[in-house]
């Protein structure tokens, strides 16, 4: 039997050494950008999952405003109500002096200041009490407020349909914001 020139130590020697150089290729080639690969896909699964978690709040602050809404839009009902129109003012200001005469009062109004939220009126009426009473009442009644800020009574004296005076009053009305 011929023996190999090369002996058993050195068949291990490059037994092993070809192994590990298999080994080396393999990590180097497979397993290092397999590695990378795993780093880069658990960022971007973190990444994907930040932005779910702020999609979910803004969802969740989007549902609260969605919710909030109805109860904004019942209040400006609500305010619009309370409130005239600017292009109204007139109308309004010859409803107030019908309502005078149709309970036996003379009236005179004055538009002491207009401003972009308010319209401020001054009042002087001259009649029976209880005419101003029912006056009042009905101001209490129209579907707008009406903020009377002072009564100012003055009496006039007695006549045979009772008792006269002068009720002087500012009042203030409030106008809507101009539509768009």
């Amino acid at each position: 039997m011929r023996r190999s020139p090369l002996s058993l130590t050195t068949h291990l020697f490059f037994l092993s050494l070809l192994l590990s150089g298999t080994v080396v290729v393999i990590v180097l080639f497979i397993v290092l950008p397999s590695y990378r690969e795993i780093i880069t896909i658990e960022n971007d699964i973190a990444a994907t999952r930040q932005q779910l978690d702020r999609n979910l709040k803004e969802v969740q602050l989007l549902r609260r405003s969605l919710q909030e809404l109805e109860t904004v839009q019942a209040a400006v009902q609500t305010y619009a109500g309370a409130t005239i129109r600017r292009d109204e003012a007139v109308d309004v200001i010859s409803t107030l002096q019908s309502m005078a005469a149709a309970r036996g009062l003379t009236q005179s109004v004055h538009v002491e200041a207009d401003t972009k939220d308010a319209l401020r009126l001054s009042f002087v009426q001259e009649g029976r009490f209880d005419a101003h009473a029912a006056y009042i009442r009905a101001l209490e009644q129209l579907p707008y407020y009406v903020v009377i800020e002072q009564l100012r009574w003055q009496r006039l004296g007695q006549d045979e349909a009772g008792s006269r005076a002068r009720l002087s009053f500012d009042a203030t009305l409030y106008v809507r914001p101009q539509e768009k």
